[in-house]
């Protein structure tokens, strides 16, 4: 078994979700419900990164993501579509033997929140 057999994330790709993991992702989306009035309360503004891994293990995990993103409208800093812009393989965004970010991953996913906070100014705007 390889250690990607392992990660729980691969059950939320699935079309037809356990009770359980629906659960999971009620909760998911209340948090991020939460955080967003915290944030508009404080007059700031909230972005989602979403790490390359929700869309190298399954494009169900970030649509999932997205529309729960979109419902409280938050936008979303997708990493993937940054390493596939530079030609780069999501893959090299991880150490080869676990799915956490190497040096690579780290820089393109800062490089990605600069290029969103470039692209929407307004974003360090306060209230």
């Amino acid at each position: 078994m390889v250690w990607n057999d392992l990660e729980m994330s691969k059950f939320f790709a699935e079309d037809d979700l356990h009770p359980i993991f629906e659960d999971a992702l009620d909760y998911t989306a209340f948090g991020l419900a939460q955080f967003k009035v915290r944030a508009d309360r404080d007059g700031t503004q909230l972005v989602v990164l979403a790490s390359h891994a929700f869309r190298q293990r399954d494009r169900k995990l970030f649509e999932r993501l997205s529309e729960m993103s979109a419902a409280v409208d938050v936008p979303v800093v997708d990493q993937a579509d940054y390493i596939l812009r530079q030609g780069a393989e999501l893959a090299d965004a991880q150490w080869v033997h676990d799915g956490h970010w190497n040096v690579a991953g780290h820089r393109w996913a800062a490089e990605a929140l600069l290029e969103y906070v470039e692209d929407h100014q307004g974003v360090c705007a306060r209230g």
